[in-house]
């Protein structure tokens, strides 16, 4: 078993991150997520992992919930980083062989403490894309008057 780093600057992820692009399209969006899909049903213990049915039946309901609405729609054409947070903010699971359910966010995080440089490409790309909505650089944010924030 691969001993995880002592420090951030030992990670793979780190080493990775600044040179990261994000992802250009919602299409090459979905490469990744299907990649990492892929990745983490491959990589759990045995017994504890996805066939590749449930991996299909996986990326499939992720990628249909992208087209529900004229909004969602048109957004997916031309908004890779909302698409990138609704990925993220999914509730649709991955049903593993044990019988858990895992949905994205779950997923993505396991692979990044796991840090295998074969996942890196993907995590380091939606991880950008997700940041470029999300994360602020030195800019002021206002927060509502009431203090009150909801879930996209």
């Amino acid at each position: 078993m691969r001993v995880p780093p002592q420090c951030w600057q030992e990670t793979e992820f780190a080493r990775t991150y600044d040179d990261a692009k994000q992802a250009e399209s919602s299409p090459d969006l979905i490469v990744s997520v299907k990649k990492l899909a892929k990745i983490f049903a491959d990589t759990r213990p045995a017994g504890c992992g996805a066939d590749k049915t449930a991996v299909k039946e996986f990326i499939t309901a992720l990628h249909a919930e992208q087209h529900e609405g004229k909004k969602k729609t048109e957004e997916y054409l031309y908004e890779v980083t909302l698409v990138a947070q609704r990925f993220w903010s999914s509730s649709k699971t991955l049903t593993l062989a044990d019988g858990r359910k895992v949905e994205f966010c779950s997923l993505l995080n396991s692979l990044l403490r796991e840090d295998r440089s074969e996942s890196m490409k993907h995590l380091t790309r939606i991880c950008r894309t997700i940041n470029e909505l999300s994360v602020t650089r030195g800019e002021k944010v206002e927060f509502p008057e009431d203090r009150r924030l909801f879930r996209y």
